[in-house]
């Protein structure tokens, strides 16, 4: 009898801890599990949000870029002609406007189009289709705000209500790509040229980014199912294990649940390393290899509230390729893509390890000279500037002649980091007036 009970013992011994080992791991698994999975979400949106900063960044240059091109040409045309009438003018200038539009060429079937507001109350006329060189067929139909994409969205009413409040608007809808009668998912950027009441946009399309964010998530519906078998499997195996090691070495028992959770957080690791790699490809202008706006905006942002602390100051070298349009129309892009490449390789080439270098716009670069006032700023630009110019850009059996207007510009407690860089852009702006291939500061 005593050893019946003693047997009896020893099973429910066994059976309990068995019982609590496979509950124990359980419940220490779910959170494990939780949080990856919070984790990868969370991450897979900070992607997203960047990609698109991007995008907008992209498509705003591409808009006030246009603004400030129609502008001059308008300027251009009042100083060389004269008139009979305003209309005679404004005959000829929409012609041109229609001309410079229709041959503009932006990256990724990008377009420029221009709509007419002639009611701003809105309505099925409210504005005119001024220049849409995708579909240059309905140039000078109207407009309606009334009008829906497949989704059901307004996007005639969304820009309307945009250009009213504030004089420019984003917005997401669908619409057909050039050349073609596919319906895809765009962003545009609108805003008001108030002269003629003129709403200018551009836009792009979203694919890239929608079929990313959804490969992302089947990726890490994958990663989910993955970590579910594991921890099954896992669970299953460390059982039968335990079972083992209780009944012939219980003192092993802690040692088998340490490797358990080791594995566990060997899998959080893994993904923690695909979100660097993702992270990197997010933050890095993907021609140059150089830091791209984003992340030049965060440097510049802990820069200087390591200088309100320390006193340590800090400059800022905004640099423009002089001439460059016209290395582009005479060469083609791929000569202004190579230009852009190794000019940022001298940069990179003659700034310091603890200095940064990012691309911050199409042919723009700015860069973060740490520990440094005025005179050494300028050194650091003079020295860019003479390594521009003397170096030869060779592509195919063109040997280029580049050059590089730099304006500097040096922390103080009372500028704000966009107050920096304008003071910087004011410089080369001086510097491109004095001439170009000049350091200004």
């Amino acid at each position: 009898m005593y050893k019946l009970d003693q047997s009896r013992l020893r099973r429910v011994y066994y059976i309990g801890s068995l019982l609590f080992i496979v509950i124990a791991a359980t419940f220490l698994s779910i959170p494990i599990y939780l949080n990856i999975r919070s984790e990868y979400q969370r991450k897979l949106d900070q992607l997203k949000e960047s990609i698109l900063d991007q995008k907008r960044l992209l498509i705003k240059s591409a808009v006030d870029e246009k603004i400030g091109d129609i502008s001059e040409l308008e300027n251009i045309l009042r100083r060389l002609g004269s008139y009979e009438s305003e209309e005679e003018f404004d005959a000829l200038f929409r012609k041109s406007v229609r001309e410079l539009v229709h041959n503009t060429v932006l990256p990724d079937e990008g377009y420029i189009w221009i709509n007419e507001i002639i009611d701003y109350s809105g309505g099925d006329r409210y504005a005119i289709r001024l220049v849409h060189p995708n579909l240059p067929e309905t140039e000078g139909d109207y407009l309606s705000t009334k009008t829906e994409d497949i989704r059901g969205n307004k996007p005639y009413l969304e820009e309307l209500r945009g250009i009213k409040e504030s004089g420019e608007v984003y917005q997401d809808y669908f619409f057909k790509k050039m050349g073609s009668d596919v319906i895809a998912h765009k962003m545009s950027y609108s805003r008001l040229y108030k002269p003629y009441d003129w709403v200018i946009s551009t836009g792009v399309y979203l694919d890239d980014v929608d079929n990313l964010i959804a490969s992302e998530s089947r990726r890490m519906i994958q990663t989910n199912r993955r970590t579910i078998r594991q921890i099954g499997m896992t669970i299953f195996v460390s059982v039968l294990i335990l079972a083992v090691f209780i009944i012939l070495f219980e003192f092993k028992l802690q040692k088998v649940i340490s490797e358990y959770f080791t594995s566990l957080q060997d899998s959080k690791d893994q993904l923690q390393y695909a979100y660097d790699k993702i992270k990197e490809m997010a933050y890095t202008d993907h021609l140059t290899g150089l830091l791209n706006r984003r992340a030049m905006y965060d440097h510049l942002d802990d820069e200087r509230s390591r200088f309100l602390r320390t006193g340590n100051t800090f400059s800022l070298l905004l640099g423009d390729i002089d001439w460059f349009k016209s290395i582009n129309d005479t060469h083609g892009h791929d000569a202004g893509d190579f230009v852009i490449k190794e000019l940022a390789r001298i940069i990179q080439e003659n700034l310091r390890k603890e200095d940064k270098a990012s691309r911050w716009g199409g042919e723009e670069y700015l860069c973060l000279i740490t520990n440094s006032g005025p005179e050494e700023a300028f050194v650091v630009a003079e020295k860019i500037r003479k390594a521009v110019e003397s170096h030869d850009f060779i592509y195919g059996e063109l040997n280029l002649s580049i050059t590089l207007t730099l304006g500097v510009s040096s922390a103080t407690k009372e500028l704000s980091v966009n107050q920096l860089i304008e003071k910087a852009d004011k410089n080369l702006y001086l510097g491109k007036k004095k001439g170009r291939n000049i350091v200004m500061g």
